[in-house]
């Protein structure tokens, strides 16, 4: 069974807010503002907009 994508920029654990994508070293990735957790954006569960 496949995973449902959050919202548009919501956090696929805890709800919250995602920030603006970020640039690093390695990859790309999306943190949550409420719990921090940080998705890569090649990571399914993850649409912004």
């Amino acid at each position: 069974m496949s995973e449902t994508p959050a919202p548009k920029g919501r956090c696929p654990e805890c709800g919250g807010r995602l920030a603006e994508p970020v640039t690093g070293d390695v990859h790309c990735y999306v943190a949550c503002g409420d719990c921090g957790e940080k998705f890569d954006l090649k990571d399914g569960r993850i649409t912004l907009g």
